[in-house]
């Protein structure tokens, strides 16, 4: 009944995920973010359930938010905010959803489909990378490649509409920021793998945004809790459409899974 956009979160397991949204969320609690207001949730019992364990009553030591249920499919938490600038109201569905359920789906396009009908009605893609694997030597050089198979099999499976937007959020960016013996080789592969990323995606969305983001930082002093994620929502409630026909990633029509992973070979 109101203007509303589908959200789809993914992200390998602890990435940060629920963190982001649950960040959102409370960020509200203390007033106004940018030029949005809080409107409302249908979901606030499940945002106080994932946002328990980052409070000072829930007696942890270090803030923490719950791992996402695997097998759950179809869960999603609501947000309604007004935007001061324009005087309008939107509502935002998170799809939220554990990083084994997709991971399972990767490079088996009937399967992601049976799964996840729901993502061809996505507005935004946010595709997090995990901060603390980018300081990892020995992590971080399959992030790419896993990130491309992922997508190639949301989009052979039909499930990228025209106009949806990509978002590749690097999470925990404190830590990144904070690895001083190897910040300017963290920081020059991160610029190429942003280069790399841009030109395999630039045909499949019609916006692709590269956002760094530490929604609960872990090193202290350097960023406030929410850095980055006005950015997010900035682009969440612009309120032109982001015109784009979708490039198929297959050009001929292919059956075999063997024959689609020829393809796929030979294009690259």
């Amino acid at each position: 009944k109101e203007r509303t956009k589908l959200i789809v979160v993914i992200g390998p397991s602890e990435s940060g995920k629920t963190t982001l949204e649950t960040t959102l969320y409370q960020l509200f609690q203390s007033g106004q973010l940018g030029n949005f207001y809080f409107a409302g949730s249908k979901t606030l019992q499940g945002y106080e359930d994932r946002a328990f364990f980052t409070r000072i009553n829930s007696g942890r030591s270090k803030p923490d938010t719950p791992r996402t249920s695997t097998g759950i499919q179809e869960q999603f938490l609501h947000l309604k905010i007004y935007n001061v600038e324009d005087g309008n109201y939107c509502n935002f569905l998170f799809a939220d959803i554990a990083g084994e359920d997709y991971s399972n789906c990767i490079a088996n396009s009937d399967e992601m489909k049976k799964q996840f009908p729901y993502f061809k009605n996505a507005d935004f893609f946010v595709s997090l990378i995990d901060g603390k694997q980018v300081t990892d030597k020995a992590k971080r050089y399959s992030i790419p490649e896993n990130l491309k198979q992922m997508f190639r099999t949301i989009v052979d499976a039909g499930l990228c509409k025209d106009g949806s937007v990509l978002q590749i959020v690097t999470s925990k960016y404190d830590i990144v920021d904070n690895d001083a013996e190897n910040t300017r080789e963290v920081m020059e592969y991160l610029a190429r793998n942003e280069t790399n990323l841009y030109k395999y995606f630039k045909n499949y969305f019609s916006l692709v945004e590269f956002v760094n983001i530490a929604a609960m930082p872990e090193v202290e002093g350097k960023y406030k809790c929410g850095f980055g994620i006005d950015k997010l929502l900035k682009t969440w409630c612009k309120t032109n459409k982001f015109p784009h026909k979708i490039k198929s990633s297959i050009g001929v029509n292919l059956t075999a899974e063997f024959n689609k992973l020829s393809y796929k070979i030979l294009e690259n």
